[in-house]
């Protein structure tokens, strides 16, 4: 999982990337990206009246949307990927259908300052996300169905942050959340660690939060806005691939088909010559 202080510091240095692993390398194994520059993930403050002010609320819910007006959860149009392994020849910006729920309870942002700058940081978003095929795929010699799940994440305490008046903000999990994979082609039961980040871009509004942080007027939320999702998803070790065998099983499938072709005509063979 991903530390949130570091995660801090990443951002107080000038980028919205997330910080790197503080204990271990990742590898990516898989990455999205939008298929138009319409925005696809929305958040909405549970406040009443203006943002702005005191009577927004501390609770939010972060979900996508299958266009750039909608105002209940969608499904959005993506481009999927694994990487490396027998399955990213299969799976390699396959059109896919992105869904994102998460949920912030009663947890006003928290507001960092650095190098004269102010930056958001909106802690303890949980929820999941998921990536289904729009189509049917074929793996090997099995088909799986429109809307098969590609790669599914449960998540806890994830963070939400970006510099004050931005218009692109990080998501991603942290040290003290939980980060949980699932997917029909990938085995994550060797994995002792995972991380997700997720890019927003083109926000509107920009990243603000309701509130002055006065004894009257004190931190909320992020104030409601729209952006358009991308990611990357990673663990160390990476995932061993479950639907296809890799090059080195095939070999050995192989093998063990020459060894019983060879038992079988040996046994034909002996059979011939005792009678």
């Amino acid at each position: 999982m991903r530390g949130s202080n570091a995660f801090r510091l990443s951002i107080l240095a000038g980028g919205l990337a997330l910080a790197a692993p503080a204990l271990a390398v990742q590898t990516t194994f898989a990455t999205f990206t939008p298929t138009s520059a319409q925005r696809n993930v929305r958040l909405v403050n549970n406040g009443t009246g203006n943002p702005a002010n005191a009577s927004s609320g501390t609770s939010a819910q972060l979900y996508s949307t299958a266009d750039g007006s909608s105002t209940s959860k969608g499904l959005a149009s993506t481009r999927f990927s694994f990487l490396g392994g027998a399955i990213a020849s299969y799976v390699s910006a396959l059109p896919a259908w992105f869904e994102l729920d998460a949920t912030v309870t009663n947890r006003p942002a928290d507001v960092v300052s650095g190098a004269g700058t102010q930056f958001y940081v909106q802690n303890d978003v949980n929820g999941y996300f998921q990536f289904t095929t729009v189509d049917a795929l074929v793996v090997g010699a099995t088909t799986y169905a429109a809307g098969t799940v590609l790669l599914r994440g449960d998540f806890t305490l994830a963070q939400l942050a970006g510099q004050a008046g931005a218009t692109n903000a990080g998501f991603g999990d942290t040290l003290t959340g939980t980060l949980s994979y699932s997917s029909p082609f990938l085995d994550f039961s060797a994995v002792n660690d995972s991380d997700f980040q997720m890019s927003f871009n083109s926000i509107a509004a920009a990243l603000s939060v309701a509130g002055d942080g006065s004894l009257g007027n004190p931190y909320k939320a992020l104030r409601s806005f729209r952006g358009t999702a991308s990611g990357n998803f990673g663990s160390d070790p990476a995932p061993a691939v479950s639907a296809v065998p890799e090059p080195e099983s095939w070999g050995l499938m192989i093998a063990g088909f020459v060894m019983i072709g060879l038992q079988s005509r040996f046994r034909a063979r002996t059979r011939a010559i005792s009678a």
